[in-house]
């Protein structure tokens, strides 16, 4: 009988990962940030956001492709990676492989659990409009790559989209998601290295349609504050960034908003952790 992990377990899962992938950073001279909410939760909780389970990381694209290369298995920790071929959406997650993750919405791929997310940021263009340009191309991409992962039209339809979009679902479903997932990353590829003043993260693009551009020059220099029993690095001019995603980050959201990840997880050998 599956055992499903408490708030606090997936939280400890996480920060373990979390402990590893730092000290091979630090190790193999690679560089990263903690990212939108566990940035956020650095800085206004000094830890995981007490209601979220969610590890985010970022890093500048040519230390995640050294990060995919060399990282590869620790242990029980295995890099799931969308350029390696083995995960569906443009970013990388490093598993803890002992955990079953299900989720309701979308098509439950083989290889599915509980981890830490792992975006890189390319930069795109020297001017705000050139950045927006590229910023929605790659969000149209993604969007046909996501809806070929709703495991059917009925979980589309529970999210209010209209008839219309369906129309997109049958056509991306019946494509499959490797086929958008290579078409996608075909884009990303094209996309420069040459630092610029704006960029923008390959999966914030994809997935969140209102994300703002971010100022490369905010991640120039990192600083390391408490995350938990941790110390963990974030941008040094966090406040600005995080103003600009989040506005008032300082202020805490009204309760019903505070909720957690619908997925869910539990150990494959139910009697760990028991």
């Amino acid at each position: 009988m599956k055992e499903y992990m408490t708030l606090e377990q997936t939280k400890n899962v996480g920060l373990d990962i979390l402990k590893v992938v730092d000290a091979f950073c630090k190790e193999n001279n690679i560089r990263y940030f903690l990212g939108y909410g566990t940035c956020l939760g650095a800085i206004r909780h000094k830890g995981f956001i007490p209601w979220d389970d969610d590890i985010d990381l970022i890093m500048m694209r040519e230390d995640y492709e050294r990060f995919i290369s060399l990282f590869n298995v620790r242990g029980p920790y295995v890099v799931k990676s969308f350029e390696q071929g083995d995960f569906y959406f443009p970013f990388t997650k490093v598993i803890d492989s002992r955990t079953v993750l299900e989720s309701d919405n979308f098509v439950q791929l083989d290889g599915m659990s509980l981890g830490i997310d792992i975006f890189p940021y390319d930069y795109v263009s020297d001017d705000k409009e050139g950045a927006q340009k590229i910023h929605n191309k790659l969000l149209l991409s993604e969007k046909l790559l996501r809806y070929s992962l709703y495991a059917n039209g009925r979980d589309l339809k529970a999210q209010g989209v209209s008839a219309s979009k369906l129309l997109f679902f049958y056509f991306a479903k019946a494509l499959g998601w490797r086929f958008w997932a290579k078409r996608l990353q075909k884009k990303i590829a094209k996309l420069g290295l040459d630092k610029k003043r704006f960029y923008v993260s390959t999966v914030i693009a994809i997935m969140s349609d209102g994300m703002p551009l971010t100022q490369a020059s905010f991640f120039s220099k990192t600083i390391l504050v408490p995350f938990e029993d941790m110390f963990a690095p974030v941008p040094e001019n966090y406040h600005q960034y995080l103003s600009d995603v989040y506005g008032d980050y300082m202020q805490l959201p009204p309760e019903d908003k505070r909720i957690p990840h619908a997925a869910k997880a539990y150990w494959k050998d139910c009697t760990k952790g028991v």
